[in-house]
């Protein structure tokens, strides 16, 4: 939940591949391995461009996939 959470808020996130982050995350964040997650952070700490594209990345990921009336909407599809 921390995860879309950040990526409503517009926030670039970056997350250890482990579980069902893949599926949450989607294109809307970085997943990687614990080995390149310090060049990862530094690199959005660095980068602007990458830094300002990740967190459009998110927040439109977050919009398109989280939204509260299309998940109800998708949720009642597959009840009913």
């Amino acid at each position: 939940m921390a995860l879309i959470e950040a990526m409503a808020c517009g926030l670039a996130v970056i997350a250890l591949d482990s579980g069902a982050v893949k599926e949450v995350v989607g294109s809307g964040g970085l997943v990687c391995q614990t080995e390149t997650i310090e060049e990862n952070l530094q690199k959005l700490i660095r980068d602007k461009s990458f830094r300002l594209r990740q967190q459009k990345l998110a927040l439109t990921f977050a919009r398109k996939n989280y939204d509260c009336l299309k998940f109800s909407e998708r949720l009642a599809k597959n009840i009913i």
